[in-house]
């Protein structure tokens, strides 16, 4: 997962990619392309940072040694996958995915309908796209960071002093 900054300016989480370690790694191969071509900025301290191919890279190394299992995901992230489909010609093998992953309706109109589903186990995220498009049909998978407990950060006392948690 990576937080960037959408064409609207507003910065949020996204997963680039999920599967085993050599998946990760072919994406961050692709992205730090678009990183050495100052196509991808790093975020730092709310502001926007160049960086060299082997900045982005030397990011991940340190990232893949703090991994952490899928599962503990859910303690930061609520999950939310959306998805829409045109009610014709759609392939079957698509329509058994919307099936497979039980996508709840929410919506239609003349030519699409509308899906959502909350992911709350480890295995609806092992099981379900984390972002698929084609001319008829879509998955998006959308993670909202939530909000930190006060028991997970530094307690202040009334004078503003720091307290250990």
């Amino acid at each position: 997962m990576v937080k960037e900054k959408e064409a609207n300016n507003t910065i949020g989480w996204k997963a680039v990619r999920k599967g085993w370690e050599y998946n990760i790694w072919q994406e961050v191969g692709n992205r730090g392309g678009l990183c050495e071509a100052q196509e991808i900025l790093l975020l730092e301290n709310e502001g926007e940072k160049k960086a060299p191919i082997e900045a982005y890279v030397q990011l991940y190394r340190e990232l893949m040694e703090k991994q952490v299992p899928i599962a503990n995901v859910f303690d930061r992230f609520a999950i939310k996958v959306k998805a829409s489909r045109k009610k014709e010609g759609v392939k079957d093998y698509i329509l058994e995915r919307f099936d497979e992953y039980e996508m709840e309706q929410v919506g239609e109109d003349e030519e699409t309908i509308y899906f959502e589903k909350d992911i709350t186990t480890a295995e609806q995220l092992e099981k379900i796209t984390i972002g698929w498009k084609e001319d008829t049909f879509s998955f998006e998978m959308f993670f909202t960071e939530k909000e930190v407990l006060t028991s997970d950060v530094d307690r202040r006392n009334k004078d503003g002093q720091s307290l250990s948690a």
